[in-house]
C-alpha cells in the first residue's frame, strides 16, 4: 500500500474545500495554524497515534507526516521574504541526519522540515540548461518522480525477496536503486502519457459533467474515510483493553517469563494451550532500533483477535495489532485454519531500553486473557 496517499488526497480535497469557500488567500495563516497544531498535539497523542499509517481520517490534521505539505504551503512566502536560498540545502543535512538517532515519529518531523529545505534550495537554485544529456535526464527524471514513488516499494519488496540473504546492505541498496530507476525508465513515458490524455479529456467535460465527477469522487472518498476511521476507532477500543488488562497485573509481574505467567496463572487470565504464538526473530535496525517480528493464532478458536505486547525491563514499550498475512505457516500442523487473516507482527521497539536479555513478549486477546510467548 502506498499510505501516503492518504495524506496527499486529503490535503487536495482540504485545499479545493479553502478555495471553494473563498479562503485560498488565507493559506499562510492556515499553514502556521496547521503547523501549530501539529506541535501542540505531538506530545500529547498516545505513542500509538503519533505514526500510524495510514492514519484515520480524525488523526490526519495532528499527524507528524504532515509536516510537509503544511511547511510546502508557507514555502512561498518564505521564499518571497529571502529566507530561502540555494545554500539553505547545507541546513537540510543535519536535520535528515537527526532522523536516525531519534524513534519515527520525531523523524517525520525533522525528515519534512529537511524535505522542505531541499525543495526552496531548488526552486530558488539557478535554472540548468536543457541541452546536455545529463540535464535532458534530470528533467526526464522529474516528469517520472510518481512513477518512482509509486514504484519502489514493490521494488524494495521484490528485491528483499529475490537477494540471497547474505548479501551486504550495500549491494542490497544498489540492487533496489537499479531496480527502481529501471521500472522508473519503462513505465514512466507511459504515465506521461497516460496523464495528458487524461488531463484533456478532463479539461473537456462541461461544467454539469464536472460537477458529477467531482461531487462522485468526494462522496467516495469520504465514504472510505469514515469506513477506515471506525475501522480505526474499533481498533483503538481493542487496544483500550488491552492496556486496562495489563494495567490489571502488577507491574512487577512482567519483569520475567516465570513471574508473568505465575501472575496469569493465578488471576485466571492465561489464553488456552490450543494458542500458537512465538516472537521469531529481534534485528537491529538502523537509528537506534530493534525489529521485532512474531506470530498469534489459535488453531482451536481462529477469529481469536490478538495483540502484541511487548515489555523491556517490566515496562510496556508497544501494543501492537496484527498487519501481516502469514502465508508461509499456512502450510504447517496447526495453522490449517489461518486462511486470510493478519496473524504476523514486525514491530519497531527502542534498542537503548529494550534488550534482548530484559525484553518480554505476551500476546493480548480481545478479553484481556494473555499468553507469554517465547523469545528465539
Amino acid at each position: 500500500m502506498e499510505w501516503t496517499l492518504v495524506l496527499e488526497v486529503t490535503f487536495y480535497i482540504g485545499l479545493f474545500l479553502l478555495a471553494s469557500l473563498g479562503q485560498a488567500r488565507r493559506l499562510v495563516p492556515v499553514a502556521a495554524g496547521w503547523l501549530v497544531l501539529m506541535a501542540v498535539a505531538f506530545p500529547l497523542l498516545p505513542p500509538g497515534s503519533r505514526n500510524m499509517m495510514p492514519p484515520p481520517l480524525y488523526l490526519v490534521p495532528v499527524t507528524a507526516s504532515c509536516v510537509p505539505f503544511a511547511m510546502g504551503l508557507l514555502l512561498p512566502r518564505l521564499i518571497a521574504a529571502g529566507w530561502i536560498r540555494p545554500a539553505t540545502a547545507l541546513l537540510a543535512l543535519p536535520f535528515a541526519g537527526a532522523c536516525f538517532f531519534v524513534d519515527a515519529p520525531a523523524a517525520r518531523w525533522l525528515g519534512g522540515i529537511a524535505a522542505v529545505l531541499l525543495v526552496g534550495a531548488a526552486v530558488t537554485a539557478p535554472a540548468i540548461g536543457r541541452r546536455s544529456p545529463a540535464a535532458r535526464g534530470l528533467i526526464a527524471l522529474g516528469d517520472w518522480s510518481y512513477v518512482l514513488y509509486l514504484a519502489h516499494p514493490p521494488v524494495l519488496m521484490l528485491a528483499n525477496w529475490a537477494c540471497p540473504p547474505h548479501w551486504s546492505g550495500l549491494a542490497y541498496g544498489a540492487v533496489c536503486i537499479a531496480g527502481a530507476l529501471t521500472a522508473t525508465a519503462l513505465l514512466g513515458p507511459l504515465d506521461v502519457a497516460l496523464y495528458r490524455r487524461l488531463r484533456g479529456r478532463i479539461d473537456a467535460l462541461s461544467p454539469a459533467a464536472g460537477k458529477r465527477a467531482t461531487i462522485a469522487f468526494l462522496s467516495l472518498f469520504v465514504g472510505c474515510a469514515l469506513w477506515g476511521s471506525v475501522e480505526t476507532a474499533q481498533h483503538d477500543w481493542a487496544e483500550s483493553r488491552a492496556r486496562h488488562a495489563i494495567a490489571s497485573l502488577p507491574a512487577a509481574s512482567w519483569t520475567t517469563r516465570e513471574a508473568a505467567e505465575a501472575a496469569l496463572a493465578g488471576r485466571g487470565l492465561a489464553l488456552p494451550s490450543s494458542v500458537k504464538a512465538r516472537v521469531e526473530s529481534i534485528e537491529p535496525l538502523p537509528g537506534n532500533e530493534r525489529l521485532v517480528g512474531a506470530y498469534a493464532f489459535d488453531p482451536a478458536k481462529p477469529g481469536r483477535a490478538m495483540q502484541l505486547a511487548l515489555f523491556c525491563g517490566g515496562r510496556l514499550e508497544s501494543l501492537e495489532r496484527p498487519r501481516r498475512l502469514r502465508r508461509d505457516l499456512a502450510g504447517q500442523p496447526g495453522f490449517e485454519g489461518v486462511g486470510k487473516r493478519r496473524i504476523g507482527y514486525r514491530v519497531r521497539i527502542p534498542a537503548g531500553p529494550c534488550t534482548p536479555d530484559n525484553l518480554l513478549a505476551a500476546a493480548v486477546d480481545d478479553n484481556g486473557r494473555m499468553a507469554v510467548l517465547p523469545l528465539p
